[in-house]
């Protein structure tokens, strides 16, 4: 309660400053007490909704405004008729524009509410709520306006074709012909724009633009500016007649406005425009107005339509975009305003939009926008550079030429990764997407430098690190699998133990992945030497050169054993969180890999474990050997679990690696997910005896364990 008083009082001190300014008396005794403020919590909701909101405290009926339609839907359809409904008018008409406010916002919520009980409710929405949205859409207070505008907006999704013209375009309609207030044509211009799609082409035809042209043409800026501002959505859906006719040369007189914030209006949208007209209007109708306004009188004007000129081009198709349009875009590298601010802000938009820009335009005119990309890269603006990293392997992906890239874009690259945190934070974000795009020796010199760069780094930010932890699965498939183990996993060790439980937890699916790539080259070289191939790369440790792929198995099962015993090394650790983290990696392996390589390197963990004396090893323990149940519910392909099998000598086996080739794959890390793994573990009598062992457990382990009685074969555990 005393938040309750403090928010009160923080509610009140814009109304007591107004009123002491008005009465010239600075004390005000009038203020509630503690006690005032007090809620009865005795009675029901709905009585406090009855009750509260005819309080003589603002913010008691705020707080109650706020919960009108939440207490609608758990009373029922009759009894928020008869008792919810009545609230709605007189809180309508409430002195604070706050409670207006909100009231306004919770109609959306009732109205759906009350369609869903058919047409009954559909009545009450068409005779009740609406014309108390007309009502606050002309609300003296701005806010109360644009709320009931967007709540218009909203409820007019679930109103009849039949009715929207009758019901609601008539409420916008009479906005517009509100001559004495021209903030209510303001609300008009923007309604027509926002309704145009749920009236449909008829209406729009018909009433909405005859009214569009008119506001545009009225005798306050105001109006006209807003009008500019709202004409992409009847653009779409007025047709292409109309268009031509009628809203063109209605947007080309703004354009030409003699307000200069009229023509900086349009400019701004124009982009929205393009969009919503077809490739004769954008060319000659709004190439000739962009081109206009990049010679404007007004600074502002040209600001203002150089800011919008890269997605501007974006709109277009490239044959379009002439040396001069480019031009303008390009421009804005140069301090075209001579305001230090201004300009700064236009090369932050020019590098936002570059991508954009380079998809329309095309690699082959990547000169043409070379230096525009260097000079930005070249900025010491921490946002320009920030947004550079981000896009960076965008611009890779258009440029389609690996040497290209190489050469543009690699010195790019090594700069930013140096940069302070937030820039190098965009680059490892979507490091393996670059990398990805490299030549295989130029990606294969960078992967070692990740761990530089983890331990060069600020240890409290975490989330560089969990992006890359992230990114395991698709870096492990960078590199060569000779160079795995030399490359990459130095580094999925130290993301393994990293501090911060969300990264280490991240890491597990590249664990899993690493282990299947090992083991995939291990066994295709162990079939390459039974057919007598060629040799393959060497080990790493090969001077010669000359390796057989005999040598290659060894090399790489000595290498995957070495893999496994490092995170088993775990199993043994004298602090009990590494122990855990075991236990949950295990857990995830146990999805990704095949039944004979868990069984080999992993299932005598579980077993060791079992009788742990930390409790907090034993639970995830527990929470793993009942995981069936979620797998089940979460994994479609688990429907058809006795028809599929893990086994070597499976239909679904690939004949070269034993690994399931037909099982589902995860979206995020696409690693295949073994078919119910928990059918054979659970068939295991060494995992049985763990079973009954955790059964026996504290209760934070038995209330896990306990799930297992779903099946007959542990009917027993209680």
């Amino acid at each position: 309660m005393s938040q309750l008083l403090q928010f009160y009082k923080s509610f009140q001190a814009s109304r007591a400053a107004a009123a002491a300014a008005r009465t010239g008396n600075a004390n005000n005794n009038n203020q509630p007490t503690f006690e005032d403020l007090t809620i009865d919590d005795g009675i029901s909701e709905l009585e406090r909704l009855a009750k509260y909101t005819k309080s003589t405290i603002g913010l008691q009926r705020l707080v109650h405004t706020k919960m009108l339609s939440d207490v609608a839907k758990s009373i029922g359809f009759a009894a928020a008729v008869s008792n919810v409904l009545p609230l709605l008018e007189p809180l309508s008409q409430d002195l604070e524009p706050v409670v207006r406010q909100h009231l306004v916002e919770q109609l959306k919520a009732l109205a759906k509410f009350l369609v869903e009980h058919g047409e009954e409710g559909y009545q009450l929405v068409i005779r009740r709520l609406l014309p108390l949205i007309a009502s606050l859409l002309e609300d003296e207070r701005s806010e109360v306006r644009q709320s009931a505008s967007m709540t218009l907006v909203e409820v007019a999704s679930v109103v009849k074709q039949e009715d929207i013209g009758q019901h609601v375009l008539t409420i916008v309609l009479h906005l517009a012909h509100e001559d004495e207030r021209e903030e209510l044509r303001m609300t008009a211009s923007q309604l027509l724009n926002l309704l145009a799609e749920a009236l449909g082409q008829d209406l729009v035809k018909q009433f909405a633009i005859p009214e569009v042209v008119s506001l545009a043409e009225d005798p306050m800026f105001r109006v006209r500016k807003a009008t500019a501002l709202n004409f992409h959505c009847v653009c779409k859906v007025g047709g292409e007649h109309e268009l031509l006719e009628r809203l063109m040369p209605a947007f080309v007189r703004l354009s030409k406005d003699d307000m200069y914030r009229v023509r900086r209006a349009c400019a701004e949208s124009l982009c929205d425009i393009s969009r919503c007209v077809g490739e004769d209007i954008r060319l000659g109708v709004l190439v000739e107005i962009f081109l206009r306004l990049t010679q404007d009188p007004s600074k502002l004007v040209k600001q203002s339509v150089l800011q919008q000129s890269g997605m501007f081009l974006s709109t277009l198709p490239s044959r379009a975009i002439s040396e001069t349009l480019l031009g303008h875009y390009c421009s804005m590298i140069n301090n075209p305003t001579g305001d230090v601010s201004v300009d700064a802000e236009l090369k932050h938009i020019c590098a936002f939009s570059f991508p954009a820009v380079l998809q329309i335009v095309g690699k082959n005119r990547w000169k043409e926008v070379r230096e525009v990309y260097h000079s930005l890269a070249q900025s010491r603006s921490v946002n320009i550079k920030q947004t550079l990293a981000h896009s960076l392997h965008e611009v890779a992906r258009l440029l389609q030429d690996q040497q290209k890239v190489e050469e543009e874009l690699v010195p790019v690259f090594e700069d930013l990764i140096q940069d302070v945190e937030v820039v190098q934070m965009g680059v490892m974000k979507h490091l393996s997407a670059f990398l990805s795009l490299l030549s295989q020796p130029c990606r294969l010199s960078y992967l070692p430098l990740l761990h530089d760069i983890l331990h060069s780094t600020n240890p409290f930010n975490w989330r560089l690190r969990q992006s890359l932890a992230v990114q395991l699965p698709q870096l492990i498939a960078l590199p060569p699998e000779v160079d795995l183990y030399r490359t990459l996993f130095p580094l999925v060790m130290v993301l393994l133990q990293d501090p911060v439980a969300s990264v280490r937890r991240d890491s597990f699916k590249g664990v899993a992945r690493l282990i299947l790539t090992m083991h995939g080259y291990m066994t295709h070289n162990k079939a390459a030497f039974l057919a007598a191939d060629p040799p393959s790369d060497p080990p790493p440790s090969s001077s010669s050169g000359e390796v057989s792929h005999e040598q290659l198995a060894v090399y790489h099962e000595q290498c995957l054993d070495e893999v496994a015993r490092s995170i088993n090394a775990f199993i043994n650790a004298d602090k009990y969180q590494l122990r855990q983290l075991w236990v949950e990696l295990a857990h995830q392996l146990l999805l990704y890999l095949p039944r004979f390589l868990f069984e080999k390197y992993f299932v005598h963990g579980l077993l060791a474990l079992t009788c742990d004396h930390v409790i907090n090893v034993r639970v995830p323990l527990a929470v793993l050997l009942s995981g069936f149940h979620d797998f089940r519910n979460n994994n479609s392909n688990t429907n058809n679990t006795n028809n599929s099998s893990s086994d070597l000598n499976g239909a679904n086996a690939d004949a070269s690696t034993g690994i399931n080739t037909a099982a589902e794959v995860d979206s995020s890390s696409q690693l295949p997910l073994q078919p119910d793994p928990w059918e054979w573990l659970l068939s295991r009598p060494d995992i049985c005896t763990c079973v009954d062992r955790l059964s026996q457990d504290d209760q934070d382990v038995f209330i896990h364990m306990q799930r297992l009685q779903a099946l007959p074969v542990f009917a027993h555990v209680a």
